[in-house]
């Protein structure tokens, strides 16, 4: 560091004899310097090394395609992920497409390390792609196994939730203006 540097963020005090007594005020001015100078250290964003959120939901996503999903046939008992793979072979369509979730939880869990904000992007469109597909998988359940009055029973709840939250935005109270008391005469 050169001496211009130093002498703008520290001042420079001038030591007096310490015979004649004017030890206090070199000290006052230097205190007084001291709290007019201000120093900001910037710490340096700390580094992401790994996505904690990727290899987390990595691992639940591999652990549960090997636990139980749903019981289509009470005889047969409930059925996985594996399962679901495994009906492919004979329903077909979709349900090839679970055979991915494991392929893709563990390539998710080595990019959480080696590239991790490659796996934020794939996190999220894995993620959603993979709930989008079992929201549409539930739906298409609940329809072959409901009738036509459960469905308008969830449109009616539909329509009373999103039009109470319409009305209620656009009703919403004004607050009065305060008066102000008038000056007594």
């Amino acid at each position: 560091m050169s001496s211009e540097n130093s002498s703008e963020t520290t001042p420079e005090v001038e030591s007096a004899p310490a015979e004649s007594g004017a030890e206090a005020a070199p000290a006052s001015s230097a205190a007084s310097a001291a709290s007019e100078i201000e120093v900001t250290v910037e710490a340096p964003e700390p580094r992401m090394t790994f996505n904690i959120f990727a290899l987390v939901g990595s691992v639940l996503l591999l652990v549960g395609f090997f636990l139980n999903w749903v019981e289509l046939d009470p005889e047969e008992g409930p059925i996985g992920g594996l399962g679901m793979a495994t009906l492919a072979a004979t329903q077909g369509g979709f349900y090839y497409a679970a055979y991915a979730l494991p392929v893709l939880a563990i390539a998710l869990a080595a990019l959480s390390f080696k590239k991790p904000r490659l796996s934020s992007a794939l996190s999220i469109a894995v993620g959603g792609l993979l709930i989008l597909w079992g929201v549409v998988e539930v739906a298409r359940f609940l329809y072959q196994q409901t009738f036509a009055g459960l469905w308008l029973s969830v449109l009616g709840a539909a329509v009373m939730l999103l039009g109470g939250l319409w009305s209620w935005k656009r009703t919403k109270p004004k607050k009065a203006a305060k008066k102000k008391p008038e000056p007594a005469q």
